[in-house]
């Protein structure tokens, strides 16, 4: 690595050392303002929405505890578990968000606070 690198004075050295953090700071800063116009239509969150109730498995099978059973090996378990999640990712979704709802209604201090923090979000948003 180093050969590839122009050999520098020491005074040289300290000139390109104060200007390489404000370089890179404006690098940061562009590369986070390129990701900022993210944009959703609304066409595109109902078909993906669409998409995960159609893929709803049945919940006797989802919560079936015959279907547990102890994979004979490791190698069996890697394979199995990214094959579980993507066959009734819909219905762990549904599951999480249930669970998030249910966190929301039982602690109203929990909502309270998550409203405090967005809209501490929304004012810091608007400043800059």
């Amino acid at each position: 690595g180093n050969a590839m690198l122009p050999e520098l004075n020491p005074e040289e050295k300290l000139e390109v050392e104060s200007e390489q953090p404000a370089e890179q700071t404006s690098q940061t800063d562009m590369s986070i303002m390129s990701m900022a116009p993210l944009t959703i239509s609304q066409p595109d969150v109902k078909e993906w929405v669409a998409r995960r109730r159609e893929n709803i498995r049945p919940f006797g099978t989802f919560f079936s505890t015959n279907n547990f059973n102890i994979p004979p090996s490791v190698g069996r378990l890697t394979k199995r578990m990214p094959k579980n999640i993507e066959y009734f990712q819909s219905n762990y979704m549904l599951l999480f968000l249930v669970l998030v709802l249910y966190c929301l209604i039982s602690s109203p201090l929990l909502l309270i606070v998550i409203l405090a923090a967005g809209g501490a979000a929304y004012i810091a948003a608007r400043k800059n």
